[in-house]
């Protein structure tokens, strides 16, 4: 078996951020079996892979010249730039002598093997990452993390032979649609604008209306699912359901075995402390149950089952500083989609009375041909 090192990379836009004394700075971290170098300075000590994409080509052949723009990755309103932050989580792993012989000798399959073998380490090399970033940030300052640029895996070969690198392309797959203006529909379209429901004013409205602008905007997709909930929950009434009665009861039962007993100091105290108590307020699961329950929108039950499963993601991931929970949640496309869409119907639904949201693909009960 023979030892080579695999490294995961990540790269800051840190403009703003500037040294006095010298033009650049390294700081090593050490963590055990791996090593954490931070880079602060004008020129990032890897290569940085980019890809550009071009215009989306029509699907209709009598179309006429796309009004697409072919875009770049990394974005150039990211990189370049003047300074970065450049951190390396570095950490050795055995192979057996053929294939380490064959990755030194630049062999193409042996380099895919290794990096199958650095994709498995990738859990550790990122929490390395987001320890040190988190640490710089905090005590340096935020401008050296706030702007992600890219992030990219290594495999370093012996005697400064050139390394291998891979980069990942970050693709968020949506839809497009087509809106009708012609004369026709411009009644339709005029309907679409709503007035706000009895309760509602403008600017509690507006707040709502503002986390979800917050929620689309969020690119990375557990900042979106976390993100939805936020004005999601703004909405969900505080609907009476059974466990207040239940325990409306069993108060009142507390009560009638208090007032029983012979009147002492402290059987009156617990008297005027029970007497006192109200009810804690329904978990918001319940009420949002209730709710869809009492709305009885299409698919409602599917709602409730989907959002029981969300609360309890949303839960692990938000509480995931606790070691007795598990903090590992995966969070797909699917799940963000499904949210969002419950999202939105509800909001609308809080707002305006009505779940008449915009056509998606992404709800079950949409109509393909309005899409």
């Amino acid at each position: 078996m023979q030892t080579i090192r695999i490294g995961l990379g990540r790269l800051y836009n840190a403009d703003g951020f500037s040294l006095s004394g010298r033009e650049e700075l390294l700081l090593p971290f050490p963590l055990g079996s791996i090593e954490v170098e931070v880079y602060l300075g004008p020129k990032p000590r890897h290569l940085i892979g980019t890809i550009t994409v071009g215009p989306r080509e029509s699907q209709d052949a009598n179309a006429g010249a796309s009004n697409s723009r072919e875009f770049v990755v990394p974005s150039p309103e990211r990189f370049p730039t003047d300074f970065y932050t450049e951190f390396v989580a570095v950490r050795p792993i055995e192979l057996n002598d053929a294939i380490a012989a064959a990755f030194h000798a630049q062999d193409k399959g042996a380099r895919d093997q290794v990096f199958r073998k650095a994709n498995e380490e990738r859990p550790k090399l990122t929490r390395a990452l987001d320890l040190v970033a988190g640490i710089v940030g905090l005590r340096l300052h935020y401008l050296l993390v706030r702007t992600p640029i890219t992030e990219q895996v290594y495999a370093y070969r012996d005697n400064g032979g050139p390394y291998s690198f891979s980069m990942g392309l970050p693709v968020t797959v949506t839809e497009s649609f087509e809106l009708d203006v012609s004369d026709n529909d411009l009644d339709t379209i005029r309907t679409k604008i709503p007035r706000l429901t009895t309760g509602w004013t403008l600017e509690r409205a507006s707040k709502v209306l503002a986390w979800l602008l917050r929620a689309w905007s969020a690119e990375d997709a557990v900042l979106r699912f976390v993100s939805l909930f936020i004005p999601l929950e703004c909405v969900i009434p505080n609907l009476p359901v059974g466990e207040k009665v239940d325990w409306d009861q069993k108060r009142k039962a507390l009560i009638a075995v208090l007032q029983s007993q012979n009147p002492t100091t402290q059987v009156s105290v617990l008297l005027e402390f029970v007497t006192a108590l109200s009810p804690p307020p329904p978990p918001l699961a319940l009420r949002f149950a209730e709710w869809a329950t009492r709305a009885a929108l299409p698919g409602w039950k599917e709602d409730i089952t989907a959002f029981n499963q969300f609360i309890k993601m949303r839960n692990l991931l938000v509480h995931a500083g606790k070691e007795s929970v598990e903090s590992r949640v995966i969070v797909n496309q699917n799940d963000v989609r499904t949210l969002e869409d419950i999202t939105e119907r509800y909001i609308s639904l809080a707002l305006f009375g009505d779940a008449n949201v915009y056509v998606s693909r992404k709800r079950k009960n949409c109509n393909p041909a309005l899409d």
